[in-house]
């Protein structure tokens, strides 16, 4: 990820098949910048429209604050950076809850390994054809929550600042 804000919610801006419901793009204020650097205070989200790998934004709420690492988002021609759309990725997790100075979420380093089970679960998830599928689907989903809870940490802000430097001076 290329950018990594402390940022609120502001408004949910479009909707996918203009429904109410499923936000596929979100407008943030950047509290502070974590690593990175963005010309401008407020940006918009891109996520999930039902053909992309982006994550779902309606589990996010307008108001609230919260950690993203985001990825430039290409325009159509796939050759043109827009400095106020980013992308917020669905492999792996890309953000963090934010809430009276700490932040929650899945916070580790071996995120390839992490990913690589995830998508595992959801590529059996997406491909099962058994006549049982709620019973064994069920149990997929139970085993990718648990997997998520055994990443899920919770530190100060303070300390994840503290963390990623380290980690980021490490991997250059």
């Amino acid at each position: 990820s290329s950018l990594i804000v402390l940022a609120r919610i502001d408004i949910f801006r479009s909707f996918y098949d203009n429904s109410d419901r499923i936000p596929i793009v979100m407008q943030i204020t950047i509290i502070e910048t974590v690593k990175g650097k963005s010309k401008n205070s407020q940006i918009l989200i891109k996520g999930q429209e039902g053909k992309n790998c982006l994550e779902m934004l309606n589990k996010f709420k307008i108001g609230k604050t919260y950690v993203f690492a985001l990825s430039p988002s290409y325009t159509e021609n796939s050759k043109t950076v827009d400095s106020t759309i980013f992308d917020l990725s669905s492999c792996g997790e890309h953000w963090l809850s934010y809430d009276n100075k700490f932040v929650e979420g899945v916070i580790t380093t071996d995120v390839k390994e992490y990913t690589k089970k995830i998508i595992d679960i959801q590529y059996k998830i997406d491909n099962y054809k058994g006549s049982d599928y709620n019973k064994v689907v069920g149990k997929l989903y139970k085993e990718r929550q648990i997997l998520y809870k055994t990443q899920v940490q919770k530190m100060t802000y303070k300390s994840f600042k503290q963390k990623l430097s380290i980690w980021v001076s490490n991997s250059s």
